[in-house]
């Protein structure tokens, strides 16, 4: 449900690791309540009636077209997998795992649901509206979840609740997600080419990294995490400036021109649904 290259990158890193009689791999339509609610019932089933410690929402598509480039279709597939892809996991599988965790009397039993956002729902760019907007949503899906969990945490008949809802928000992250972008300072065009310079300072995230950093969250308890954690002071120092020089520094750092060249790792979408 991707761009082939995509697609191709992923079954190459598949195919580089060894996952004999550990992992199982299955194809879920994310973006299909009843596909997910499905898959999540079969994983219930098959575990012996027990829901997965951690679940991690992970799938997202970036089309990296504008507002007025982007048809309706387009729109309204893309976010069906960056948002409600998101919201049909949490929904699918948060139940079983409160339920899970109200009976279970280890105490080291804890259940995870992990959102991988981006910084990019707190920064803008030209040509990721629907990107930035839907990384966004998840940002506000995370946060209501916790109150919502809080909130079942204090049923009387509740025995105990050790679920809770972790939010992921990586920098750029250097797949064929992002590739052709400016940003990676990789092409010969003047942006290119200052990008380069600045990448020596926040260069792109190798996934291995960001997989690590995700492990240590839900070992460490964290609840919300960016990454590396500086970038998570960009946003608030940003909202301390005066527009016009917040303007500047946002121009300079890639809103207006960081996605150039990139050529978009999303399903085309026709105008029947």
């Amino acid at each position: 449900n991707g761009d082939p290259q995509c697609k191709a990158e992923g079954k190459k890193g598949l195919g580089r690791m060894n996952f004999d009689n550990y992992v199982q791999t299955s194809v879920v339509d994310v973006s299909s309540y009843s596909a997910v609610s499905a898959a999540a019932h079969f994983l219930y089933q098959s575990e012996g009636e027990r829901s997965p410690t951690v679940v991690i929402s992970n799938a997202a598509v970036m089309r990296g077209k504008t507002l007025l480039q982007s048809t309706p279709e387009e729109i309204c597939g893309d976010f069906d997998v960056n948002v409600l892809g998101a919201f049909w996991v949490a929904k699918a599988f948060l139940e079983t795992m409160l339920k899970q965790t109200y009976r279970s009397e280890e105490a080291a039993h804890k259940g995870v649901l992990v959102t991988m956002g981006s910084i990019m729902a707190e920064l803008p760019a030209a040509g990721q509206v629907e990107y930035c907007a839907s990384k966004a949503a998840l940002s506000q899906l995370h946060e209501c979840l916790r109150w919502e969990i809080k909130k079942a945490n204090a049923d009387e008949d509740a025995k105990r609740n050790d679920v809770r809802s972790l939010l992921v928000q990586p920098y750029a992250v250097n797949t064929p997600m992002i590739s052709g972008a400016a940003l990676l300072g990789e092409g010969e065009s003047r942006a290119h080419r200052r990008f380069a310079f600045m990448r020596r300072l926040l260069p792109p995230l190798d996934p291995a990294d960001v997989a690590r950093r995700v492990v240590q969250a839900v070992e460490r308890g964290e609840e919300r995490v960016y990454v590396p954690a500086v970038v998570g002071w960009i946003p608030l120092f940003l909202r301390l400036m005066p527009s016009f020089l917040r303007d500047k520094v946002l121009g300079c750092v890639g809103a207006f021109d960081g996605t150039d060249g990139f050529r978009g790792c999303a399903p085309s979408r026709s105008a029947k649904r």
